[in-house]
């Protein structure tokens, strides 16, 4: 019987560079909030300010940008296990997303841009790669 699940090391769609990746979020933040988008709720156990509000700005691009440099830097650490020397394409994936990040917004405050866009963080994922 075939399977009809996708490979995990071949995929059905082309993989964006890290630059058409920044593009695609600088398009985002541009974008007006609408209406059955992304939500944030803000509703805690002990606090409650308002409805929920649907997400624009940075709000939805930070945890999306996040995301992508850091399940490239965890795809390179099994990559690494399974296939030594194979670790460096994903590694070297969250080295260009960063810097292609830093190229797009340079004025944009650490704080508002997120962790993985620090310079400490580059950093270390540049000890990963041996450089």
């Amino acid at each position: 019987m075939l399977s009809t699940r996708a490979s995990p090391t071949k995929r059905n769609c082309p993989t964006p560079t890290p630059k058409e990746t920044i593009i695609e979020f600088n398009r985002r933040l541009n974008q007006p909030p609408h209406q059955g988008g992304p939500v944030v709720n803000n509703i805690s156990a002990n606090f409650y300010m308002g409805p929920s509000k649907p997400l624009a700005g940075w709000d939805l691009a930070r945890p999306a940008l996040q995301l992508s440099i850091r399940s490239a830097l965890m795809n390179g650490c099994p990559a690494g296990t399974v296939d030594p020397g194979n670790d460096e394409k994903e590694f070297r994936r969250s080295v260009e997303l960063i810097e292609e990040a830093w190229k797009m917004w340079p004025d944009v405050y650490g704080a508002t841009r997120g962790r993985t866009l620090e310079e400490t963080f580059l950093r270390a994922i540049k000890i990963l790669l041996g450089g």
